[in-house]
């Protein structure tokens, strides 16, 4: 993944974002915000949206009550362990298979978020996922252990030198494990407020990194492009069931650990004026290049918005544009792109999806040089997706997946490909075009 950042909000950022009503995507947490007819397979929705109301347990507040274990109104185990408090316990498991056309010979499948393995069975993720909830405090804590907690901690995490017997030192290597993990606060107020400190999922755009939640197996470019998470402290106000606000300050782009002095912030808003639609938009800024790099001390701003509509009873629709500006040494460098996506209900258990993709940066360049790329590695990466969803039992996804990679100029890998894959020896990508054929399959509870 390559890095990002972003600065000042524009007045009118919001209002403008929630008229046009028609442009939303991408999930920390999972997507859900538009309704879908009764069915085993869930619809993506706004990370932004805030948390339902804790269900209560059966005779929740008889505290001398043994411990009882329920489902939610969501369908998540939880035991009852004291007055107004429970325990919700979940995970998942994502194996799948890839088979690349071009056929590389270093098995790579480049500029993939995470199905990135050609003609191997891999183990994606494993997750286990848990929290405490209480009136005032909750915590949540989710472990994890896979390729795609490999790839996406290696691609921004940086990393940082200790003192010997002083000073612990910190990489991905320290963080991979841990996907999620923070204490929240509820303040006891008219309009709901929660205050949560620790690492989280990154709120930009409506795609969640578990893939049960999306629509489809892969991830878009812009999901590889954008942050993956951020560690730092956030405030969210439900204002009414529609209005949900939330602003954050952390230590950056993918960063448990900063990499510079300053820090970056994030303002969402999400509104979901019925069951049958939803609008998000996420500002995020800041200094995310290290200290000393030649692009300086450069302030990056990142817009990233979607809208999530039903048409009719079995058609869903997403479209997400996203788009950023990063003022440097060199000049301005700059982003745009966006996913148009469709899915249709055949049956309870099936379901098709199609996406397109486009992702376009420009560098900025002057007589000193030019700028390292922040979302993308070539001038324009673009991509087609269908995917078949079976949902055939509950707490189970089986997908098959046909895309098609597209870039302005060689960075996938083909047939026989030069170098060793070291740092001294790098593989040299060899294809501007790639074709996969990827079966899926996600269990979770």
């Amino acid at each position: 993944m390559l890095l990002p950042a972003a600065s000042r909000l524009p007045a009118l950022l919001i209002v403008t974002a929630v008229e046009s009503a028609g442009a939303n995507p991408r999930v920390a947490d999972a997507p859900t915000a538009v309704a879908q007819p009764t069915s085993s397979a869930p619809t993506p929705a706004p990370q932004a949206v805030a948390p339902a109301p804790e269900p209560a347990a059966p005779d929740a507040d008889d505290s001398s009550r043994p411990i009882v274990a329920y489902k939610d109104d969501d369908g998540n185990l939880r035991f009852r362990v004291g007055e107004r408090a429970s325990l919700r316990l979940g995970g998942y498991a994502e194996v799948f298979y890839g088979y690349n056309f071009n056929q590389p010979s270093n098995g790579l499948t480049n500029y993939r978020a995470f199905d990135n393995r050609h003609n191997a069975l891999t183990l994606l993720n494993l997750a286990i996922d848990t929290s405490f909830d209480s009136r005032y405090v909750s915590t949540r804590i989710a472990l994890q252990a896979g390729h795609a907690p490999n790839t996406y901690y290696e691609a921004g995490e940086p990393s940082q030198p200790g003192y010997p017997g002083g000073a612990g030192s910190s990489d991905a290597s320290l963080w991979r494990y841990l996907q999620q993990a923070y204490l929240t606060g509820h303040l006891p107020t008219r309009v709901p407020v929660d205050i949560d400190a620790g690492l989280f999922l990154s709120p930009m755009g409506p795609e969640s990194l578990a893939t049960r939640d999306n629509w489809s197996w892969s991830h878009s470019p812009m999901f590889f492009a954008l942050p993956f998470y951020h560690a730092g402290i956030r405030a969210g106000v439900t204002l009414t069931p529609e209005h949900f606000l939330r602003f954050g300050v952390y230590n950056g782009w993918n960063n448990v650990v900063d990499n510079n002095k300053e820090k970056s912030m994030a303002l969402e808003y999400a509104y979901t004026p019925s069951e049958r639609a939803s609008i998000g938009v996420v500002y995020f800024t800041g200094v995310e290049r290290p200290d000393k790099a030649p692009e300086g001390r450069a302030w990056r701003h990142a817009i990233d918005l979607y809208a999530i509509v039903s048409l009719g009873r079995r058609v869903t629709a997403l479209l997400r544009p996203t788009f950023g500006v990063e003022p440097n040494n060199f000049g301005v460098s700059h982003w745009y792109g966006g996913n148009v996506a469709l899915r249709v209900r055949a049956l309870d258990w099936l379901f098709f999806h199609a996406r397109g993709s486009l992702l376009r940066e420009v560098w900025a360049e002057s007589a000193d040089g030019v700028a390292a790329p922040i979302v993308s590695p070539t001038d324009w990466l673009a991509e087609l997706t269908g995917t078949v969803d079976f949902r055939v039992a509950d707490h189970l996804s089986v997908k098959l997946e046909y895309r098609h990679d597209r870039a302005r100029d060689s960075v996938f890998f083909a047939g026989d490909v030069r170098g060793a894959g070291t740092l001294e020896d790098p593989y040299v990508p060899n294809a501007d075009r790639q074709n996969t054929l990827t079966l899926g399959v996600a269990a979770y509870f």
